[in-house]
């Protein structure tokens, strides 16, 4: 037998040394070559045909591939001097390419192989009308069968392949999910406008994949429990992008920013909550009346940012809790008190540092802000006591001055009793005295009258301390 001649390539990709090896360049190029001679038919390569014709065999892959290329010139060559004949991929090729003369010929002449289901709904996927219409006079489809084409087209924006399968059929719902999926919008109204279908799974899809055109048709085709469903279902998986589009293109309730705030906010998509704290216009607002132990709010919004800053100050969450605060700080002071009656104090420095003074100073956070100065008082901690001074003006600094003495801490004990009361500072001065703490006495007399003096020397001479006493008699 003779042997097939050597790929130039080969030739000359291979190393002289090698190339001395007898019959070495004759296997690569063996190994390298299809098996087959169909791809160089259907191709219409005639070198490569001359060449090698005669070393590779024909089959039924020559008449597949020249009616997926739509090449009816070959075909007939083929049917008229070879008897290899075709598949049924000829018919699937040719339909998926949209070649429709060459399912004509192919349907004439090689019809017991036909697939016509696989056949239409590879025509339909590629949105080829004329072949679909051709193929539908040899193919009944049965009713679900129709509603998948419809799934089908709908999924790839073919229009005019739609209107093909919209009679016959008793769901559209399927094919509406599938166009709002892929954003093709124009599927979508046709489809609103001609088969009344259940919308809201289809704006759900819409919504996850970010298609602002589908969106903005289906939301008007969608009652309003239907669309705050729709977004509650999906706000999980809204991107900050998207939120930024609607807000600018859709008119939306303020129930339903506060259900996709509120769910954004809990998975701590910071970026989600920033665009929609800055875009909602009722964040303009104050929308909060204050009353005795309790608030109410006159919006949705409002209620749904106050809720997330409260989760997000119970999980820690200080960046998603710093972005809400940043943009509702009329909310910061119910957090901090929430915050402080669950000792967290990370919690209670960021709302400090970003809480309005105004808000701080509301007669019901008196008791919060007094355990803060406690709790920095304990920690010895400066730079939060002269914050919350700073911000609050007069509070009561309550047991805050006498937790500053029992931790020997001159600074802050003075710091304390320079803001406390009188009667503070006497309560403190007496235990510093009878404690035998001289630091904290002396840090202590500058800030105590005559009276304060003379009871903390009545109670430091029943202790016995000479020199604290001393201390006491020369001021």
């Amino acid at each position: 037998k003779m042997a097939s001649p050597t790929l130039l390539l080969v030739q000359h990709a291979l190393p002289p040394a090698i190339q001395a090896i007898p019959h070495v360049a004759q296997h690569v190029s063996e190994f390298l070559l299809p098996t087959t001679i169909d791809a160089a038919v259907y191709n219409d390569l005639q070198r490569v045909l001359k060449a090698f014709e005669g070393f590779r065999p024909y089959t039924t892959g020559a008449m597949d591939g020249a009616a997926a290329n739509g090449r009816l010139d070959i075909l007939r060559r083929l049917h008229s001097e070879r008897g290899e004949g075709c598949s049924s991929s000829a018919f699937i090729g040719a339909a998926s390419n949209g070649h429709v003369e060459v399912l004509k010929w192919l349907y004439q002449f090689y019809r017991q192989l036909r697939q016509g289901l696989q056949e239409i709904t590879e025509a339909t996927k590629h949105g080829h009308l004329d072949t679909v219409q051709f193929l539908l006079r040899f193919t009944r489809l049965e009713r679900l069968d129709r509603e998948q084409m419809l799934v089908t087209a709908a999924a790839n924006g073919h229009v005019a392949v739609v209107r093909v399968f919209l009679g016959g059929i008793l769901s559209a719902n399927g094919a509406l999910e599938a166009a709002a999926a892929n954003g093709h919008v124009a599927v979508v109204q046709l489809l609103l406008n001609t088969c009344y279908p259940y919308a809201k799974k289809a704006l759900e899809k819409a919504i996850e994949g970010g298609h602002i055109d589908t969106i903005e048709v289906l939301v008007k085709a969608v009652g309003e429990l239907g669309i705050e469903s729709a977004f509650r279902e999906t706000a999980a998986v809204i991107g900050a992008d998207t939120m930024r589009l609607i807000l600018e293109r859709i008119p939306l309730k303020d129930e339903v920013l506060a259900t996709v705030l509120q769910i954004a906010a809990k998975l701590n998509k910071c970026d989600v909550v920033q665009v929609l704290l800055e875009k909602c216009p009722s964040m303009k607002t104050t929308g909060r009346n204050v009353v005795w132990g309790s608030i109410r709010f006159t919006n949705p919004i409002q209620s749904a940012v106050a809720g997330a800053m409260i989760d997000a100050a119970d999980t820690s969450r200080l960046d998603m809790l710093g972005i809400l605060t940043k943009k509702s700080a009329s909310y910061a002071g119910d957090t901090l008190y929430h915050a402080v009656m669950n000792d967290q104090w990370e919690v209670q420095e960021l709302l400090l540092e970003m809480c309005e003074a105004k808000y701080l100073k509301e007669p019901r956070m008196a008791s919060s802000i007094g355990s803060m100065l406690e709790q920095a008082a304990a920690d010895d901690d400066l730079e939060i006591l002269q914050q919350i001074f700073s911000k609050c003006g007069e509070v009561d600094v309550g047991d805050a001055l006498g937790t500053a003495v029992e931790n020997d801490s001159v600074k802050v004990v003075s710091l304390l009793a320079e803001k406390s009361k009188h009667s503070s500072v006497a309560g403190a001065l007496i235990d510093a005295a009878t404690g035998g703490k001289a630091e904290m006495v002396q840090a202590l007399l500058d800030h105590a009258d005559h009276q304060v003096v003379e009871k903390a020397l009545r109670k430091t001479v029943k202790s016995g301390n000479t020199e604290i006493s001393k201390m006491l008699i020369s001021r």
